[in-house]
């Protein structure tokens, strides 16, 4: 136990994911937004509980569970990320976990 207590595990990234669907500027034309090309599917796990599945055009795919009391659940890459969720001015659901956010709309 000593030994332990002395050298404790390394913590586990906390670095934040990448931002979903969200509109960004056209590089081409800086006036005109372009929309964000993530696809969004909505599920229900075997648990029961509401799920969102986002897939970025890269390949980069994140599961998210929003939870009533406004407590969010991103998985990536095999981490599970703990955050907070809101609906933001757009419509979009808005999770930010340690370290950043995203955002994207229900699928």
């Amino acid at each position: 136990m000593k030994d332990f207590l002395g050298n404790p595990p390394a913590r586990h990234s906390t670095e934040a994911p990448r931002i979903a669907n969200r509109t960004v500027p056209d590089p081409e034309t800086p006036t005109e937004p372009s929309p964000g090309i993530c696809r969004v599917e909505r599920r229900i796990n075997a648990n029961g509980h509401e799920m969102f599945s986002v897939m970025e055009p890269g390949g980069l795919t994140r599961s998210v569970v929003l939870w009533d009391d406004d407590s969010a659940e991103d998985f990536l890459d095999g981490r599970r990320y703990v955050g907070r969720w809101a609906l933001d001015a757009d419509g979009d659901l808005r999770v930010n976990v340690a370290g950043g956010v995203f955002a994207f709309r229900r699928g």
